[in-house]
């Protein structure tokens, strides 16, 4: 039998033998990633750019054009009167048009002429339209195929009957809700497993007690990445445990790609000239005149050094003097700020502002990928549903729902274990996330998207 006393001094040793000493444990969790990316979600919640819809597909209505070009069909030369063939893009569905007898067309070179005749019998699937000069002093230019012509006004002898009417289209666009879905689980045992941790205020806290904050913020993450990058399912990919298919929404960069304006640029040399493109196209698409401007570090900082550049040479001062009082007195320390918010050019202003989620490591901005150098390009403003008359934000999403019964996020628990009801025979606790949401987009053909390549 060992001696449980001895003749010795305390020492560090001694205590150390024993195992009694307490470790000596900082009870926090650093974050030493910080918060591991803003995302697309909160920033659309923010904005309150959301409604309910009680079916998986959505739609809404857009205006097309009041007073549309056309294009040429084919060659023509140039000459005192013309026969112009209408590109088949320029018919709908019933072989109907937009120009008519006594329209004055304007073509590329600045001149005009008036429609005097239209054929649109002898081949109904390539209407012809008869062009003559307004002044016999001059001939029209020729016309080369995919040539495009405006009509500017039109012109009626006295005494003339009244041109035929006119109608405007609309065209739907329909988009559908994804179902996304998260899980954080635990048994009994290590729901009363102490830890040294201090989590959400609770000393000793179990490590399921921040479990449910990390849930929260996967799923968030989720629904960010679909209202940003998704891409719209077939029906063709099928679960197959359910034997359905599964259902996935169109994300803001997605539907901007495929109905937009994709432009790219080479990283490391943005000019101020590159604004004067994107005013371009919001002026042909008749665009409001504030525009977001949000885009991944890459490009923000090519931005950045592209406006640096741009005003070399001027009296503009990035430098301020600071001053602070310490032991010492009064200093005054220089600094350098570099942060342009706004942009106005072309009559437009660009607002900037980074988009983390193209450059978080761990999702879009893994090693390879170009969604640091990426922008999207959206004007700011209200979207008048050309049916309904009903007002929405320009950017949006959708959450499935009907009366008090909202799926945009719903939060519960099934448990087995753990204080209150237990409603399982197995030694578990569950809790759950559910949202079903879908992207809504208006005025597409506005926006602009910009990748380094």
């Amino acid at each position: 039998m060992s001696q449980s006393s001895v003749t010795a001094r305390y020492t560090n040793a001694y205590a150390t033998a024993l195992d009694i000493l307490k470790p000596e444990k900082l009870p926090l969790a650093f974050k030493r990633y910080g918060q591991q990316g803003a995302n697309t979600y909160l920033w659309l919640r923010a904005m309150s750019a959301k409604r309910m819809v009680s079916n998986e597909l959505y739609s809404h209505w857009e205006e097309d054009l009041i007073n549309p070009t056309f294009s040429a069909l084919a060659g023509v030369g140039a000459g005192a009167s013309q026969l112009i063939t209408l590109s088949p893009t320029d018919l709908n569905a019933a072989s109907q048009f937009y120009p008519q007898r006594t329209d004055i067309l304007f073509f590329k070179g600045g001149k005009k002429g008036i429609v005097t005749a239209v054929d649109s019998t002898t081949n109904p699937a390539a209407p012809v339209l008869t062009v003559v000069p307004l002044n016999a002093s001059y001939t029209l230019d020729a016309v080369t195929a995919g040539d495009v012509i405006s009509v500017i006004s039109n012109s009626s002898s006295e005494g003339a009957d009244q041109p035929n009417g006119r109608a405007t289209g609309y065209t739907e666009f329909t988009f559908q809700t994804q179902l996304i879905k998260s899980t954080v689980g635990a048994t009994g045992t290590a729901l009363t497993d102490q830890t040294w941790l201090t989590l959400d205020g609770l000393p000793d806290a179990p490590l399921y007690t921040e479990a449910l904050d990390k849930m929260a913020y996967r799923q968030s993450l989720a629904i960010s990445h679909a209202l940003l990058t998704g891409v719209p399912t077939d029906d063709t990919v099928l679960d197959s445990t359910t034997g359905l298919p599964f259902k996935a929404t169109e994300g803001m960069l997605t539907v901007a790609n495929r109905l937009g304006n994709p432009r790219t640029y080479t990283p490391g040399s943005y000019t101020v000239a590159d604004f004067d493109g994107y005013a371009r196209i919001l002026d042909r698409e008749y665009a409001p005149n504030e525009v977001s401007y949000r885009g991944g570090l890459d490009h923000m900082q090519d931005v950045e050094n592209g406006l640096v550049n741009y005003l070399a040479g001027t009296r503009v001062d990035y430098t301020g003097v600071k001053s602070q009082m310490n032991s010492l007195g009064v200093t005054q320390d220089m600094s350098i700020n570099i942060g342009f918010s706004y942009l106005t050019k072309g009559g437009r202003v660009f607002a900037f502002s980074r988009e983390p989620m193209f450059t978080n490591q761990q999702t879009l901005g893994i090693p390879g990928s170009s969604m640091p150098t990426t922008a999207i390009l959206t004007p700011m403003g209200m979207a008048t549903d050309a049916q309904s008359g009903q007002r929405r934000n320009i950017l949006g999403y959708v959450y499935k729902g009907y009366g008090a019964y909202s799926r945009e996020n719903e939060t519960w628990s099934v448990n087995g274990a753990g204080p209150g009801m237990k409603v399982l025979s197995t030694d578990l606790a569950n809790s759950y996330m559910r949202s079903e949401i879908g992207g809504e987009w208006f005025g597409v053909n506005q926006w602009i998207t910009v990748t380094g390549a």
